[in-house]
């Protein structure tokens, strides 16, 4: 038995649902799931671009059902979309599919155990159910639901200014006051008053279902140009791993050259102890050791650049020194070939939630743009500087040069697609346009330049609580 009575499980707030600190919100979604206006555009903006990109993935809700999804930026762990019905004067079954949308809410709240849940009121917006007939059937079914499972534990509606409110909390003394288990029954009679006191719903529905039909249409032409941009992206992203191989490469060949050195001279010197009759247990040891130390090496650098070519599919807890330092472990022998300097002065104790190879590529990519401006500009002494440090309640890590710097007049295109200050078939343009895509949109932090005394700052900062997967 639930210790609760139905009555301290069911609240009322009066305001903003993209707000409430809940396990999950239902969102009065359209067929498509991809946005809309009120409740359901809000929930979107708020949640940020990937609740609509889980959305996509979807294909639509049917009426009367309902689909989850994460919440993302919201303060709610799961967003339920459920698509209410279009009010019709009841000829259509609205009511039944109203009271399924509540139900499959609640039955997706009670499967995975969640405490709290909160409610808009479903279709009495643009749909036109009348409010006064939709908050019955919403308390109803909720009353029932919690009066026979554990889960939710606490159902909360937001309503949208005071008037809905008033709706809302009326009906609810009205069914306390004719008690828990007595049901609330909507006679045919009742109905067709109402529908008579609400003639201005009923002769505005050509215009509500026409309102309806355009917005699917525009949200379907949003969605087919949303996957657009996503292949672009993902062909882009393809393009900079591509390009990165053939740099990879040439890293691999710096890694390698003076481990397969030992090698060499290692099987030389067996060799000539071999041939002097000079070749004792002592020095088998020793020549065996020193191939097997380095074959070790080579074993461990092939797995660095195996793994950076992994894509991360669920965010880590990781630590920025530590990934820094498995990047100069990819690129370092690269800059020492290139009589770049590194230095690095990180003071980062905690971990953040992100993805290790993404951000991986990013530093290799700032370092390698900072190798190469050095390079060019023939500086002498080149020298690159990582710095680490908690600011703005995340983490930073800075790479700067000593090099030419940035030129002014370019500082605010050097993140689009295809830039490139190289001449043709020199660069793709993708690297620094590919690092900002990674850090903004998938790991909700920022990437910012900047042009100092002398050379140029790269600058990440990351949120402490880093990316949603």
């Amino acid at each position: 038995m639930k210790q609760q009575t139905i009555l301290d499980q069911v609240k009322f707030i009066d305001g903003d649902i993209t707000k409430i600190q809940a396990d999950a919100i239902v969102n009065a979604a359209n067929i498509s799931l991809l946005g809309g206006g009120g409740v359901d555009g809000a929930i979107h903006r708020a949640a940020g671009p990937k609740l609509l990109e889980e959305c996509s993935s979807l294909k639509g809700c049917e009426p009367g059902m309902a689909k989850v999804t994460k919440g993302y930026d919201l303060l709610s762990q799961y967003v339920i979309h459920t698509v209410g019905p279009i009010w019709d004067n009841g000829r259509n079954k609205e009511q039944e599919t109203l009271r399924s949308c509540y139900q499959s809410c609640l039955q997706i709240a009670k499967d995975k155990k969640l405490s709290t849940l909160a409610f808009p009121s479903v279709s009495t917006g643009l749909y036109g159910f009348p409010i006064q007939l939709a908050a019955p059937i919403a308390l109803k079914v909720t009353a029932e639901f919690l009066s026979e499972h554990e889960f939710p534990e606490t159902v909360i509606f937001v309503l949208y200014g005071p008037e809905d409110f008033g709706v809302y909390t009326q009906k609810w003394e009205e069914l306390n006051h004719q008690g828990s288990e007595s049901p609330v029954v909507l006679t045919e009679q009742e109905i067709l008053s109402f529908s008579h006191e609400c003639q201005h719903v009923a002769k505005g529905l050509k215009t509500r279902e026409e309102l309806v039909r355009i917005e699917g249409l525009l949200y379907q032409r949003f969605a087919e140009e949303f996957e657009k941009n996503i292949k672009k992206d993902k062909l882009m992203a393809q393009q900079s791993k591509m390009a990165s191989m053939g740099e990879m490469i040439g890293m691999i060949a710096h890694q390698w050259r003076q481990p397969l050195s030992a090698i060499t001279t290692a099987a030389a010197g067996l060799k000539i102890r071999l041939m002097k009759g000079t070749l004792d247990p002592e020095a088998i040891e020793y020549f065996a050791s020193d191939i097997n130390n380095q074959a070790q090496y080579l074993s461990t650098t092939i797995n660095d650049f195996r793994n950076f070519f992994r894509p991360s599919n669920e965010p880590e807890q990781l630590y920025l020194g530590e990934l820094v330092q498995k990047t100069l472990g990819i690129i370092g022998k690269s800059l020492e070939y290139n009589s770049v300097v590194v230095q690095v002065d990180i003071h980062l104790e905690n971990q953040i939630h992100s993805f290790a190879n993404e951000l991986m590529q990013v530093f290799l990519n700032l370092l390698k743009n900072s190798k190469e401006a050095l390079s060019d500009a023939k500086t002498p002494d080149p020298t690159i500087t990582i710095t680490g440090y908690q600011a703005e309640g995340g983490q930073v890590v800075e790479f700067r040069d000593n090099g030419p710097g940035i030129p002014e007049e370019i500082i605010e295109s050097i993140f689009e697609p295809y830039f490139s200050t190289k001449g043709p078939g020199a660069g793709t343009g993708l690297g620094l346009y590919m690092s900002k895509v990674i850090i903004e949109q998938h790991c909700y932090g920022r990437l910012e330049a900047a042009q100092t005394q002398p050379g140029a700052m790269f600058r990440v900062w990351l949120p402490i609580g880093g990316s949603n997967g």
